[in-house]
């Protein structure tokens, strides 16, 4: 299970969050979750829009499942990511408790709320501000991560540093 997340420097990966309930029986559903913070504004979201739906159509069904989180309430929804569950209710909290903020930010939750792995999609942002993308990503950490959870290994990078639009906490849904 993947989650988007936001990377602190020094942040514990393996650390259980109390998230609220009704996102703990969306994690008991299967025993790995992608979480992605998302905004259909934000350019860099656009970028990985596709990389996103590659990812999620090459998990197996029956142990992972993918939720984007819908940080700004006041966005209209146009998006075709068909193996996503859209999470609008809550989900600044949710976001707010794994420690994401920005989007796009991915997590891995596992069913039990354990975060696995949290951070950047992949190396594609450089740095954000004149948003001075990569044409390929030159390291791919979710992709890593989640190969080496269908291999039953440990995730070998557990958190990364990711760039994005960041999230507005002050402003509740």
């Amino acid at each position: 299970m993947a989650i988007l997340v936001l990377i602190f420097v020094g942040c514990d990966s393996n650390k259980s969050y109390q998230y609220p309930s009704e996102f703990n029986r969306i994690l008991d559903k299967k025993p790995f979750t992608v979480v992605v913070t998302y905004s259909v504004d934000c350019p860099v979201c656009q970028l990985y829009t596709s990389v996103l739906k590659d990812i999620s159509a090459s998990l197996p069904n029956d142990s992972f499942q993918c939720i984007l989180l819908k940080v700004n309430a006041q966005e209209n929804w146009d998006i075709n990511l068909p193996r996503f569950l859209v999470v609008d209710t809550g989900s600044l909290d949710i976001a707010k408790g794994i420690g994401m903020e920005v989007f796009p930010e991915v997590a891995i939750v596992n069913s039990t709320g354990t975060v696995l792995y949290k951070g950047a999609i992949d190396g594609r942002v450089k740095e954000i501000g004149n948003t001075h993308f990569r044409p390929l990503p030159n390291e791919m950490y979710l992709n890593n991560a989640l190969t080496q959870l269908r291999q039953k290994q440990q995730i070998k990078m557990s958190s990364t540093i990711s760039k994005g639009c960041f999230i507005e906490y002050n402003k509740k849904p």
